[in-house]
């Protein structure tokens, strides 16, 4: 299937909606970002998900947290969850312990939890304050197994001494953290990526030694929690000198792009690399597509110069048009879903070509 585009310009009016006046919220919980990444078997206090407490008319004294562990960890996983408090910054850092809790279940979990009396905590109108959840991975966690919070299907809540008005603003801005063994397939002296006067991102890495390596997948995403796999290159199998690995990504988004390796070795284990952020520079329409092939949603990552219409066709291979849709994009960064799944068969995207 050939994936044909034409911009359209048109002119948009913006209806401008003015917030009514009534009684401000007492409480507004909103989630602050996690990254996804590696945590070691038999580490402590690997951080899952972070809510930022705002509080706007009085104050209010929190006894309890409730929260859900999603992912596919087993039980006997996870010895512990810890939550901690800091008032200035959501980092561990500065932070106090306010709950710790047994963790031997298997996902998904939901854990009610009442805070430590020495640790009640209270907020005063108009501040602030983060609540980070932690975990304890067991020395005999099982590689691959994943933890994860999920604040948009499962928001944190809380329980209070008072009954203030809430307002849920959590979003599913945390990644899935994965366990990994503490044996890693290679060592990753640097990966590092720069922009091409192209307007193109260029990755290189190099290694240190290599042993048992099958391959590095490359890994790309727009918001640094969310990625998808973009290429794959052989690794060494077995080295003890330095080398030296590139890729072009050609069709990166304008503005921030992030970038990750996932280093699989011969039995299927694989650890992470530091995430990496470029910036592209796109003075021209352009539009990502993924994941290829694609079976079910399409997602459509459109870097537009201006206010305008997308009309989409997909083509057949025969050159018949199978369906068409519009979408109205704003100048910048647009990301659009395509349902596909009452298509037939796979999809297969080529193009546009650039």
């Amino acid at each position: 299937m050939k994936l044909f585009t034409h911009l359209l310009s048109i002119i948009l009016w913006f209806a401008v909606l003015l917030p009514s006046k009534g009684i401000a919220q007492d409480v507004t919980l909103t989630s602050s970002p996690v990254a996804a990444s590696n945590v070691t078997q038999g580490s402590n206090n690997n951080v899952v998900y972070i809510v930022k407490l705002d509080v706007a008319t009085l104050p209010v004294t929190i006894n309890s947290i409730q929260f859900a562990l999603t992912g596919t960890h087993v039980n006997d996983d996870l010895p512990t969850v810890n939550v901690f408090y800091n008032a200035s910054s959501p980092s561990l850092t500065g932070a106090t312990q306010v709950v710790t809790a047994s963790a031997l279940f298997a996902a998904p979990h939901a854990y009610n939890t009442t805070f430590n009396f020495v640790s009640s905590t209270t907020i005063a109108a108009g501040s602030s304050g983060y609540f980070i959840i932690a975990v304890n991975t067991s020395p005999s966690a099982t590689n691959g197994n994943t933890i994860k919070v999920d604040g948009a299907v499962n928001p944190v809540s809380f329980g209070y001494t008072t009954a203030p008005n809430i307002t849920n603003n959590q979003t599913d801005a945390a990644g899935a953290k994965t366990i990994n063994n503490s044996t890693l397939p290679l060592t990753l002296i640097n990966f590092t990526g720069n922009s091409t006067l192209a307007h193109q991102a260029e990755l290189n890495w190099l290694t240190a030694s290599e042993t048992n390596t099958k391959a590095f997948e490359i890994e790309w995403g727009f918001d640094g929690f969310s990625f998808n796999k973009i290429a794959i290159q052989p690794a060494a199998r077995n080295s003890t000198q330095n080398r030296r690995y590139a890729y072009l990504h050609k069709i990166p988004v304008g503005g921030y792009n992030y970038y990750r390796l996932k280093m699989v070795d011969l039995a299927g284990r694989f650890t992470f690399s530091p995430i990496i952020r470029i910036h592209i520079q796109i003075s021209s329409p352009s539009i990502t597509v993924f994941p290829n092939p694609v079976s079910d949603l399409l997602n459509l990552h459109i870097q537009s110069v201006k206010n305008e219409r997308l009309d989409l066709q997909l083509y057949s291979s025969e050159g018949k048009m199978i369906e068409s849709r519009s979408f109205v994009l704003t100048a910048g960064s647009n990301r659009v879903e395509w349902t596909c799944k009452n298509l037939p068969g796979v999809i297969i995207i080529s193009g546009p070509e650039k």
